[in-house]
């Protein structure tokens, strides 16, 4: 059993102090926090978790002695991770998440349920040497991100985002390009579908000192170019 003391001087303020408690035993039981807060009317909070029982479950419980008490079930698999979480004080909030994945291909989902609102979460990418894609599915379906990047060779990267809301109805996207002119600069160049761009160098001048310069057009009006720089030490 390990115990832990904290005391909190502050200039006028009161005293604070906690006492927290940790101990585990060969069953697969762990109290992993039980902490006394007299500065917090006295409050309790508990953290415990609890393995063993069944290959791969494990189960969590992290509340206090006034409106928290998280209780979560977790399932670990080769292939897939499982896990559930209902809010004990009155059993009305619901968590539930899944991930899986073969090879390069991952796939994720996740719900919830507080009170009477449902929401729904979806992920899905793919990954290869040289590219990446990804999908999110968020707010039960209505919003959808999508992600790509491309090596294409080890000078020069580019990557794009696009998303739209099915609600409003609105699209976006975002393109960029990031090249190494050499060793010690880099060139990044972002553009998006509101015909913003923006351009930026970056060059190591030394060890620990790089400069940038970078320049910013809206609409593709030349009257609303920017620039700026800034030197970083360190």
């Amino acid at each position: 059993m390990t115990s832990t003391s904290t005391h909190d001087f502050k200039a006028g303020s009161k005293l604070n102090n906690t006492l927290s408690l940790e101990w585990e035993h060969d069953s697969g039981f762990k109290l992993d926090k039980l902490e006394f807060d007299p500065s917090d009317n006295g409050s309790f909070t508990t953290e415990c978790s609890l393995s063993g029982l069944v290959d791969g479950v494990k189960l969590d419980f992290k509340g206090n002695d006034s409106n928290k008490a998280d209780i979560t079930a977790r399932y670990d698999h080769a292939q897939a991770t499982v896990t559930a979480t209902v809010d004990a004080t009155d059993f009305k909030n619901f968590n539930g998440t899944i991930s899986t994945g073969l090879n390069d291909i991952k796939f994720g989902l996740e719900g919830s349920l507080k009170g009477d609102k449902t929401n729904v979460n979806a992920a899905a990418s793919y990954s290869a040497p040289k590219m990446f894609f990804g999908l999110n599915l968020t707010n039960t379906f209505k919003d959808i991100k999508g992600l790509f990047k491309f090596d294409v060779d080890s000078d020069l990267t580019v990557a794009a985002n696009c998303t739209y809301g099915t609600v409003k109805k609105n699209i976006g996207a975002n393109f960029a390009a990031v090249y190494k002119c050499n060793p010690k600069t880099t060139l990044k160049v972002k553009a998006d579908l509101d015909k913003n761009i923006n351009l930026s160098m970056k060059q190591a001048v030394a060890s620990g000192l790089s400069a940038t310069a970078w320049t910013k057009v809206s609409d593709l009006s030349p009257k609303s170019a920017s620039f700026g720089a800034k030197i970083i030490l360190g």
